[in-house]
């Protein structure tokens, strides 16, 4: 229950370094969170299929605003997993992904203290044995803290790497 608390705590602290705006179009964000994955494997001839127990995953991103509704970042994860008591790299992820937020003064108030938002790019996520180009999207909201800070929580969909399966 530890790790799981510590997790969701890490995920509220996703901040952004720099606020961006007309103005600020630059920003600078760094975060952390947890993340889950899922394995389907060929064990001694059966199928299995799970839930790997939650990992945790630094991140840093650089974003630039293009309009009141779009903001296109570029992000950058790395996912830790503790393997057999050592600490090793599950997976490297940058993905390149366009924002729809939905605080535009058209849909929500630009400066409503939750702001929702939609984003979806290419990623290119790799591991210690393969590359992958992919697609991700998901769902996010930011919650302004001061004029030049903001947490961000958000999850996303990513495909993900397949394990190559040998009889």
């Amino acid at each position: 229950m530890k790790k799981l608390t510590l997790f969701f705590v890490a995920t509220l602290l996703t901040l952004s370094v720099f606020a961006q705006n007309a103005d600020n179009k630059w920003a600078l964000g760094l975060g952390a969170g947890p993340y889950f994955s899922y394995r389907h494997e060929l064990l001694g001839g059966n199928e299995h299929n799970a839930w790997k127990s939650p990992a945790f995953t630094p991140e840093l991103y650089l974003s630039r605003f293009l309009s009141p509704s779009f903001d296109a970042y570029l992000k950058s994860n790395l996912g830790i997993r503790k393997f057999n008591e050592e600490t090793g790299t599950d997976f490297v992820n940058m993905a390149l992904n366009l924002r729809y937020k939905l605080a535009n003064d058209k849909l929500f108030s630009s400066d409503a203290k939750i702001q929702p938002y939609l984003f979806a790019g290419p990623t290119l996520l790799s591991d210690n044995k393969d590359k992958k180009l992919d697609f991700n999207a998901g769902l996010g909201f930011k919650f302004p803290v001061s004029g030049k800070t903001s947490i961000y929580l958000e999850g996303k969909y990513m495909d993900g790497l397949k394990p190559t399966m040998e009889k």
